[in-house]
């Protein structure tokens, strides 16, 4: 009894590390799409391994330190590292989703060192109203390399190709209407 007190109100208990999986990231709409069109023009990777048979992946670890993961990436000799902003539904801007443009920047941010010299940022935007959420694009933007807005088609159309031509594909990718907010 005397031992079990001691523990409990004297002693310092044992320090102990939990080792967790990371927690699975809530996928936007946005991101859904997009992994939907990468499946669809058969560039989608199941694993990292893909990056090097010319796939795009999702969840690229720019910084496993930080836990800063970024939406997709792909690889043509050169990194490429893609993030994804949904702000549709957003008619003004709240905390949230001004830190949420603002990690996506930081994120950006920091591939930059993961990417070199020569490969891209790419930023992809959709909202609803974009003179209402312009401040956390502007944001968002700060850090991308290119920035496609999906509510303009030849934005998408701009995505597509510089894509195929990532990956070497010839033509363009599947017909990318079905992005388009």
């Amino acid at each position: 009894v005397i031992d079990r007190l001691m523990d409990s109100l004297v002693r310092r208990p044992q320090l102990s590390v939990k080792v967790t999986d990371r927690r699975p990231v809530r996928a936007t709409k946005l991101i859904r799409q997009m992994k939907d069109w990468f499946r669809q023009a058969k560039v989608m990777g199941r694993n990292m391994d893909d990056l090097s048979r010319s796939r795009v992946v999702e969840q690229y670890p720019v910084s496993v330190e930080a836990d800063v993961y970024a939406d997709f990436a792909y690889k043509n000799g050169h990194l490429h590292v893609i993030e994804t902003l949904d702000l549709r539904g957003a008619n003004h801007i709240t905390p949230g989703l001004r830190n949420n443009a603002a990690f996506k920047s930081i994120t950006l941010d920091m591939a930059r060192d993961v990417v070199g010299e020569k490969g891209r940022r790419i930023g992809i935007v959709a909202a609803s109203d974009y003179s209402s959420v312009k401040s956390a694009i502007r944001l968002f933007e700060r850090n991308a390399d290119d920035l496609y807005s999906l509510d303009s088609p030849s934005d998408v159309q701009r995505l597509a190709d510089f894509i195929a031509h990532g990956l070497h594909i010839s033509g363009s990718l599947l017909s990318p209407t079905g992005l388009i907010a």
